[in-house]
């Protein structure tokens, strides 16, 4: 007898930053950022953060290395955009991944797949602050010579009085 496999599901809506209820996609051209998403979600170092993070859980059954763990989460995880808005949607689509576990076990579904979103988040945190430490760091650079600037010219200006 074949045995039962049971599937785990979230839905992750993905926007692309700065973007506020799709106005990027009415103000122009269409962008599928989407798309970038999938392989980041499927990816050896994410499925690697993913590994770390599962909860030991008693009775869970989990191989003991990360490394195998990954393989676990390999196997089980999918990923497949959201077609269900149609044409209503827009030209990018929903914006909408569904993430599914498959596994043997109803807890290893919830547990698997539940570590595979919270390394993803942490993922998105850690790059979005990078990006607003570097957006930060320019803005500064851009103000200290800005204020050089306004000095250099009331020098000048004072120096023709």
């Amino acid at each position: 007898q074949k045995p039962k496999v049971y599937q785990s599901a979230a839905q992750v809506l993905v926007k692309k930053r700065g973007e506020v209820g799709g106005a990027a996609a009415r103000l122009g051209g269409v962008e599928d950022h989407v798309a970038a998403q999938v392989p980041l979600l499927k990816s050896d170092y994410l499925l690697a953060q993913a590994a770390r993070r599962i909860d030991p859980t008693p009775g869970l059954a989990l191989p003991e290395t990360d490394d195998a763990r990954a393989a676990v989460l390999a196997a089980g995880l999918g990923v497949a955009r959201d077609t269900s808005g149609g044409a209503a949607a827009g030209p990018a689509g929903s914006g909408v991944l569904i993430l599914t576990f498959r596994s043997t076990s109803p807890d290893a579904s919830r547990a698997l797949l539940a570590a595979v979103v919270a390394a993803y988040q942490a993922e998105l945190a850690s790059v979005y602050d990078e990006a607003t430490r570097k957006q930060l760091a320019d803005l500064d650079a851009g103000l200290r010579s800005f204020q050089r600037e306004q000095e250099s010219l009331r020098a000048a200006r004072g120096a023709k009085l």
